[in-house]
């Protein structure tokens, strides 16, 4: 990917978008996702503010490894830490995305933002990722959670090398199961089992399977 990037400024950016208004010859669609990596590495202050000032809504999903105040001023926020079965030593750290859930806590108080302003959504593939899950729960209970069915993504733009001989076929049969077991472990879990606690898996995958650029 950084072989291909290119470097725009917040006004590049906002031009690149409103140009797509002319090569699709459609409605221009409303909403901006930052996603990643993880978009919270760098100061996208002027961005956000450049695409306020015309008319655009921002979403932002992060690891939840880093605070930035610009955060704070996004229209909605999904925190995605990364949880033990992700291999990363910062994710056996508790305390890293439970700072930075606190911080959006606020945030989302002194901002006067509606509740749903701000959700979790959290990969997982085993029961210690639901272990994880409720202990990222538990501290802002009213926060929506998205348990995400996790996926083998086999190759991928960060692992482009890697070989999966599975058919797309096979592909959504291990998702499906993957989503049967996560919905059934979630029901024997009584903190988990809640209004605000919601079982997805993805339906890209689920449509295309593991192809690249979906």
């Amino acid at each position: 990917m950084r072989a291909n990037a290119e470097r725009l400024t917040a006004s590049a950016i906002r031009h690149r978008l409103m140009k797509l208004d002319e090569t699709t010859h459609r409605k221009r669609a409303p909403w901006v996702i930052l996603s990643g990596g993880n978009p919270a590495l760098h100061d996208l202050t002027p961005l956000v503010e450049e695409l306020h000032e015309h008319g655009f809504l921002v979403a932002v999903e992060t690891q939840g490894t880093r605070w930035r105040d610009w955060l704070g001023k996004v229209d909605r926020l999904c925190i995605s830490p990364k949880p033990p079965s992700s291999q990363e030593p910062k994710a056996r750290d508790l305390d890293v995305p439970l700072r930075f859930i606190g911080n959006a806590l606020r945030a989302r108080a002194a901002g006067g933002c509606d509740h749903d302003w701000m959700f979790l959504k959290i990969v997982c593939f085993d029961d210690d990722d639901l272990d994880f899950a409720e202990i990222m729960h538990g501290q802002p209970c009213d926060v929506l959670l998205y348990l995400s069915a996790g996926n083998d993504a086999g190759r991928s733009v960060g692992n482009p090398k890697r070989y999966d001989t599975r058919t797309v076929n096979g592909v959504r049969l291990d998702l499906c199961r993957q989503y049967r077991w996560l919905i059934e472990s979630v029901f024997q879990r009584p903190a988990l089992c809640v209004p605000n606690v919601v079982c997805q898996m993805q339906m890209h995958v689920a449509a295309w399977g593991n192809e690249l650029g979906r």
